[in-house]
């Protein structure tokens, strides 16, 4: 491992942002596949009102109890080398009530630095807020026509610029592993891949 490897996995950091009703496998994997490449991963539960800030717990879409790393509004001035959204329409529209969340993810933009959504974080956070204007993205099958044409791909996953987007829970391994290998490089994100044993899986689950 050489020093600047090093240096990169202990620098980079990963801001996932989470409020109730957010997709659990698009955080969970995301968050396992960052984490085994070396990123330091702080899943953030985005808060909506004051008594949801009384714990880190967050129900997630499919009713599952997601445990947070932290609360967003105490680490928000944070310097985070990317910023996900993950999807889960109820989730999107509690992340999108937070002004302070926007507002940073903007500011992820204008600084560009990365910025990753799936979903329905796709269409109802970034194109919501025109931040998709000038770049390529996909979505879930259901959604794409609410992307324009200009904007939209039809791949699983896409990366635009400083931008990566995928499709839905059964596409968060691949969006993983594309966010891992731009973070990290292509070995580390390979040697991952090894380690859970997914490229014998590969197309089954698209790493092709």
């Amino acid at each position: 491992q050489s020093t600047w490897g090093l240096y990169l996995i202990i620098m980079t950091k990963v801001l996932i942002g989470v409020a109730q009703g957010s997709e659990e496998m698009e955080i969970y994997a995301v968050t396992d596949v960052l984490r085994r490449a070396g990123a330091i991963v702080t899943v953030a539960k985005v808060c909506i009102d004051a008594a949801d800030s009384a714990g880190l717990e967050v129900k997630g879409a499919q009713g599952i109890t997601i445990i947070a790393d932290g609360i967003f509004e105490e680490i928000s001035e944070k310097p985070w080398d990317m910023i996900i959204i993950p999807g889960g329409k109820n989730g999107v529209e509690n992340l999108m009530k937070s002004k302070l969340f926007a507002e940073r993810v903007k500011k992820q933009k204008s600084e560009t630095k990365w910025i990753g959504a799936m979903s329905a974080g796709v269409v109802f956070f970034l194109a919501a807020l025109g931040m998709l204007e000038g770049e390529k993205a996909t979505t879930s099958l259901a959604l794409q026509a609410m992307l324009p044409e200009a904007i939209l791909s039809k791949d699983v996953v896409v990366k635009s610029n400083k931008i990566i987007t995928s499709q839905a829970p059964g596409t968060a391994l691949k969006f993983a592993f594309c966010i891992a290998e731009e973070l990290f490089g292509k070995k580390i994100a390979n040697d991952v891949k090894k380690g859970i044993i997914a490229q014998l899986y590969s197309s089954f689950i698209q790493f092709t």
